[in-house]
């Protein structure tokens, strides 16, 4: 039992991608199935097509193109989205084994983070996965730098932040709070190369001293955003090879940009009952309270974290299109590792009831983010336009219709027809308020009757 967790990042990467085979689904869900499409067209034809996502999320489906058009591998373009998920909890097996130096540690978080968060349904969903991998290997690999003041970590470093900014329209974002976390890094560097220095004898002098760090940070400088520009030319050739014009996109963002209260957005995002952050990854509680000792650790990881929340969150609330139909708070899954960080210092004094109550909430969010990723997120959409339910403000605010509910009732319908013959109903009323005062019939506003048989199967290829 204690070799396993001797395991390498390959063999990380097989073991988790080898668990998420058994929650594929074999079908395209949001716009992946057109980014899927633009790369399948230009191997075959060599066009490029109009279509919104970044160039780095259509190339990311380049190996899996190939293999399902010229190797005749049935279906395998869909293994793209576990193939990235199980590289994304790779790198953070990576990370948190360089952070807190145990193995069997950084083993834990990474089944935390891919199987009791987000990432397990968004491993069948996408979308957001190739952002979250990018983002978080630019992130480790800078971690990574601070640690061994390797060039090609610093270099690495870059070439995933030029990856993360194309993946995603707002990848851009990322860029800030990594910029911020890599002169924190310089900083600390400097001081403690110069503090090696004068103790060794060598006592350079001050204007010696300020042209060491002014070569070392124009070395830095370079490294780190040469890719990043790379990047970000191949993103502009892109829009023009598409569009006509590098500042053109095929993105509508019309029906987002419709801002709102800033609080309402903040306090739905990250708690309401239909779309709330911590509802979806209840683990991330516990992480909560452990960033004080996180603190006292990892001082500039700890300040990355905070400005990349501060900016990111109520950039995605400020929005009344904050969320969708999409499991959970789409937008948020790159802040779920980072957000896991500080459960490692957890993990550090562990005792019987620390390992009860992470079991136990670990359970929990295995449970809810399972019956997220067994159905297609659309059913639930679907059933409510029956019952005209299908309003935002219903599905983000209504216990009765939040989205872990409802699937649980499609999980239960389809044990129930399994072993009784027939499915279960859902039924919701929504009634009109104490009109009788004003001498009015309370009708009901909305809501009925459903048979759960054309909903209750689950999407994932396991239970067919």
């Amino acid at each position: 039992m204690k070799n396993i967790f001797e395991i390498n990042f390959i063999t990380m990467s097989i073991l988790l991608f080898v668990l998420l085979l058994l929650f594929k689904h074999n079908i395209f869900y949001g716009y992946e199935g057109e980014t899927y499409q633009a790369i399948e067209i230009f191997l075959s034809s060599g066009e490029i097509i109009q279509q919104r996502a970044g160039i780095i999320s259509v190339l990311s489906h380049l190996p899996f193109a190939f293999l399902n058009i010229f190797a005749k591998i049935n279906n395998a373009q869909y293994l793209a989205l576990p193939f990235y998920t199980a590289l994304t909890g790779s790198v953070f097996y990576v990370l948190t084994k360089n952070m807190f130096g145990d193995k069997r540690k950084a083993f834990y978080l990474s089944f935390i983070l891919i199987f009791s968060t987000m990432l397990l349904p968004y491993s069948v969903f996408g979308m957001e996965h190739i952002f979250t991998f990018t983002a978080l290997t630019a992130f480790t690999f800078l971690f990574l730098y601070s640690k061994n003041e390797n060039k090609y970590s610093l270099l690495l470093g870059g070439i995933f932040a030029g990856m993360a900014i194309q993946a995603k329209a707002y990848g851009i974002l990322f860029l800030i709070p990594l910029v911020i976390y890599l002169f924190l890094i310089k900083k600390s560097l400097n001081r403690s190369v110069l503090f090696r220095r004068r103790h060794s004898g060598m006592s350079p002098s001050e204007q010696d001293s300020a042209h060491f760090e002014m070569t070392k940070n124009k070395e830095t400088l370079i490294l780190f955003f040469t890719p990043i520009l790379f990047f970000i030319i191949l993103g502009l050739w892109y829009n023009f090879a598409q569009f006509g014009s590098i500042f053109s996109t095929n993105y509508n963002l019309s029906n987002e940009l419709q801002p709102i209260s800033l609080w309402i957005g903040i306090t739905g995002i990250l708690f309401s009952v239909g779309k709330g952050f911590f509802i979806y990854n209840p683990v991330t509680i516990i992480s909560l309270f452990c960033f004080k000792d996180f603190l006292k650790k990892f001082k500039n990881e700890f300040i990355f974290i905070v400005i990349f929340a501060l900016i990111f969150i109520p950039f995605n609330a400020g929005f009344s299109f904050w969320t969708d139909e999409v499991w959970g708070p789409r937008k948020l899954l790159i802040l779920v590792p980072f957000a896991l960080l500080p459960l490692g210092c957890y993990l550090e004094r562990i005792n019987k009831k620390k390992i009860i109550l992470l079991a136990s909430v670990f359970l929990i969010g295995f449970y809810f983010n399972f019956v997220g990723t067994i159905y297609s997120y659309g059913k639930q959409l679907t059933l409510f336009r029956e019952v005209n339910l299908d309003s935002l403000q219903k599905m983000r605010y209504v216990p009765e219709l939040n989205q872990i509910r409802i699937n649980s009732l499609f999980l239960k319908s389809h044990l129930h027809k399994k072993y009784y013959g027939d499915s279960l109903q859902f039924s919701y009323e929504e009634k009109s308020w104490m009109r009788n005062l004003a001498n009015k019939e309370n009708i009901i506003l909305s809501g009925g009757l459903v048979s759960l048989d054309d909903y209750d199967c689950p999407d994932a290829i396991f239970f067919k």
